[in-house]
């Protein structure tokens, strides 16, 4: 295990003011973003050595592997938590700095699907098919 992913398991585990799950993926993402700063060729790095040019490498690289801009913004997260957990303010407060753009929640599509006599008639059981009759 590199030290820089070492040292952020550490510090993870020690700050347990978060839910599990929370501390869970931000853990997967601080070891990724740890991962990814090394192929980046960020060598030797430690926990307290995060930078702007860091944070600006990561996000042209994300964005060149087409991540959606809501995983891009959950690792943000991470990071400005990594900032804030060693006192550095390096990360610019706002997304729009570089270069992420607005969270889609709603495609504006129809997923519905038409129940027709045919396909409820091939439902062997009667509850099921009551229930989707019932639905309809």
């Amino acid at each position: 295990m590199r030290d820089l992913n070492y040292q952020l398991k550490r510090l993870v585990h020690q700050h347990k003011e978060d839910a599990f799950r929370t501390r869970n993926d931000r853990s997967r993402h601080l070891q990724l973003i740890a991962n990814q700063l090394h192929e980046l060729g960020f060598r030797q790095l430690k926990v307290t050595s995060l930078r702007e040019k860091h944070v600006i490498a990561l996000v042209q690289r994300w964005q060149t592997e087409g991540l959606s801009d809501g995983s891009i913004k959950n690792r943000m997260a991470s990071l400005r938590w990594w900032a804030n957990k060693i006192n550095k303010p390096v990360i610019a407060n706002d997304n729009t700095a570089y270069g992420i753009g607005r969270r889609q929640f709603v495609t504006n599509s129809d997923h519905s699907a038409i129940l027709t006599t045919a396909s409820l008639n091939s439902i062997t059981d009667p509850y099921v098919a009551m229930s989707l009759r019932l639905q309809a």
